[in-house]
């Protein structure tokens, strides 16, 4: 078996010990649920990755916990892409970018930036990506992130570029 197998368990015996103790829509028991659908991901059992965030979703809206609600919504994307859902996780990065444009969370930002740039790479719009991982590198460089914050934003930029025969020196 994988080896991440035992911890699959673990998160599923935290998980039905916190419902049982706490009830169904304890913020432990969301967080626990991310937890899982990381896991998952990492296994590649993405509709059991999109499960656990779904369900932790529900979640945190049940709480009105909007900080809650958007890192389940950014980890449902996630697993889209990886499944090549790209439409939909196109449009919930959209909205997620929407929201954080308007909270003005600029670490956010260049990350759902650069999220919709690998939707631009996989779909070989070069100029459009580029576009994005520009913007973000940008975002990240007035914020003094440190390189490795940055390490996407520069990669994804110079692929788009590469792969688009753009000017690289724009």
């Amino acid at each position: 078996p994988p080896k991440n197998v035992p911890l699959i368990d673990y998160y599923e015996k935290l998980i039905s010990e916190i419902e049982t103790a706490l009830g169904p829509h304890h913020s432990y028991l969301a967080e626990a649920l991310l937890g899982l659908s990381d896991l998952n991901v990492r296994m590649g059992k993405l509709q059991d990755a999109r499960r656990c965030a779904e369900r932790a979703s529900d979640i945190f809206r049940w709480q009105d916990n909007p900080v809650g609600v958007i890192t389940a919504c950014y980890q449902v994307a996630s697993i889209d892409f990886r499944s090549d859902e790209l439409d939909q996780a196109e449009q919930q990065w959209r909205d997620l970018l929407q929201h954080y444009q308007n909270t003005g969370n600029d670490l956010w930002i260049a990350r759902i930036l650069q999220r919709l740039g690998d939707v631009d790479c996989e779909r070989e719009r070069w100029n459009a990506a580029a576009t994005r991982f520009r913007q973000s590198w940008s975002i990240l460089q007035q914020m003094s992130a440190p390189p490795v914050a940055a390490f996407n934003a520069k990669f994804g930029l110079a692929y788009a570029l590469s792969r688009g025969n753009t000017d690289l020196s724009a």
